[in-house]
This record gives C-alpha cells, structure tokens and sequence, in this order.
C-alpha cells in the first residue's frame, strides 16, 4: 500500500500546532513556533478562496464543437489535498507537484503566482520544521 500522510495544523489562544498522522502511526501534537499559515490566510482568504492549482494543460482545441485538451497527467506524481475551515470559511484545494512544477503547463506563470501557492508554501515549510524533529 502506497504511503500516505495526513497533517494536521490548529490554533488555540494564538498558538499553532500540528499533528501527523500516517498509515503506520499517529505521531505526537507538536507546538510550530513561527508559524505564519493563519494570519497570511486571514490576510488573504478572499484571494485563496477564489484561487485554483490548475493543472498542466499544454493547448486546446475545438473539435466537432467539443474542447479538447492536450494535457500531461501522472499516476506517480506525489498528490496534495488542503482543506481548510476557519469559522465557517472553507477551502479544498486538490493538485499534483507537477502542477507546480511543470514549466510547459499553459498556467505555471499564474499557479505559482497565486496566493494559493504561496501559502501552500508556508504549509510545507511548518512540516519541514516538523518532520526534523518528528519521530513519525
């Protein structure tokens, strides 16, 4: 079975915290000092919640009054899901490290300009503090 890992980020009284867990353990509730993923989200939810990863589409064209896309897809390439719920604000966000990384996609410019991406950014620096000192 392929593995897979959740990661789970909170807030209680300004602190931010994170939890991963895996398909072979639950690992431990750490404290991200630093963190900054919920005060740039605040800053800029309402860009974030407008915003999508696309994926890598390299050109279309219309055929019998059908469009059809040239597009590069991967069974091996490593998948993101973000959910997000801030009060009643939520957001899920669903794309591949190619879509991020692909530079011949007709939408990279616009994918890793996004405020989406940026915070994803963010995401991914707290679990690289996290995974240095996890032991999951």
């Amino acid at each position: 079975m392929p593995s897979s890992e959740i990661i789970i980020f909170w807030q209680n009284f300004g602190r931010t915290y994170l939890q991963k867990l895996t398909n072979h353990c639950i690992g431990p509730v750490k404290e991200v000092v630093g963190s900054s993923i919920f005060s740039f989200y605040k800053l800029n939810k309402s860009k974030i919640r407008d915003e999508y990863i696309m994926p890598v589409i390299l050109g279309a064209k219309m055929d019998a009054g059908k469009i059809i896309y040239n597009k590069i897809t991967s069974s091996h390439d490593l998948y993101y899901s973000i959910y997000c719920r801030m009060g009643v604000c939520v957001k899920v966000s669903l794309f591949s490290q190619g879509d991020i990384t692909n530079k011949q996609g007709l939408f990279y410019q616009d994918n890793v300009e996004s405020k989406l991406y940026k915070w994803f950014l963010l995401v991914k620096e707290d679990i690289s503090k996290f995974n240095s000192t996890a032991s999951c």
